[in-house]
């Protein structure tokens, strides 16, 4: 029985802890992590348009985007195993939090600065 990592020789070796090899059993699991983290930036990126779409109020901009970041995100984090089942309650309250308050925070900023200019412009 032969144990270890391959380490590029093509034979399988019993290797130190000292030396690292290649573990080709996660080849999968990276090139899925970097292709649904680029696709999940890429939407993330994508629905902040709806806020250039004149006919919404930026609440129901907000709730567009809130909604297209959840599912976004949750779903890719349960594809690639980086939360369990048990902790979509979790991520759930955490998201929410997080989300209203950046963006309060974004909405309360642009508000003050347009009244600033609309003070000025009367």
């Amino acid at each position: 029985m032969v144990l270890g990592r391959s380490c590029g020789t093509g034979d399988r070796m019993v290797m130190p802890q000292k030396i690292r090899c290649y573990d080709y059993d996660h080849d999968d699991e990276a090139v899925l992590g970097i292709f649904t983290t680029f696709v999940m930036a890429f939407i993330a990126a994508g629905v902040s348009i709806v806020y250039q779409i004149e006919t919404y109020r930026k609440p129901f901009a907000g709730l567009i985007q809130f909604a297209f970041l959840y599912i976004d995100y949750l779903g890719f984090y349960l594809v690639n195993g980086w939360i369990p089942l048990k902790g979509i309650w979790n991520f759930t309250l955490i998201f929410v939090i997080i989300f209203a308050v950046i963006w309060f925070s974004i909405y309360i900023s642009i508000w003050i600065k347009v009244n600033k200019m609309n003070q000025i412009m009367k």
